[in-house]
């Protein structure tokens, strides 16, 4: 399991309002304080991209701004549709700064093996014309 990574400091997150972060190059990344607590989760909104940040926050749940989808913000379930889910990493406080817990890197694919398309003689396949 990865380890956690600094991202901010909590004077950087306002009390209900999202702040979006690019993290390792690959990852958009909206933090949010709701109560005394820190909430992470993917920034694109899984319908049409929209960053979540700028959106708002009721009853634990994000509501995207363009098209108000909801999502639960401690497992990142959608409400619209069942494909539709956010990635959620883990969030902890120290030191004034606010961590998170990135995914373990992807493993590189297995190479395919090559194959042999032919098996056997070839000659039986095709006839060659010599001359």
């Amino acid at each position: 399991m990865s380890e956690f990574i600094p991202l901010c400091g909590v004077a950087e997150i306002p009390e209900r309002r999202g702040q979006a972060f690019k993290v390792g190059g690959k990852w958009r990344i909206s933090v949010w304080k709701v109560g005394q607590r820190y909430v992470a989760f993917q920034d694109d909104c899984p319908h049409m991209g929209a960053s979540l940040s700028d959106g708002r926050i009721e009853d634990n749940r994000v509501i995207c701004w363009w098209h108000g989808w909801t999502f639960d913000i401690d497992s990142g379930q959608g409400d619209a549709r069942p494909w539709a889910c956010l990635r959620v990493y883990e969030c902890k406080v120290e030191d004034g700064q606010v961590w998170i817990r990135l995914p373990d890197p992807e493993p590189e694919p297995e190479p395919e093996p090559e194959e042999d398309w032919i098996e056997g003689d070839p000659n039986r396949f095709f006839k060659r014309r010599d001359g």
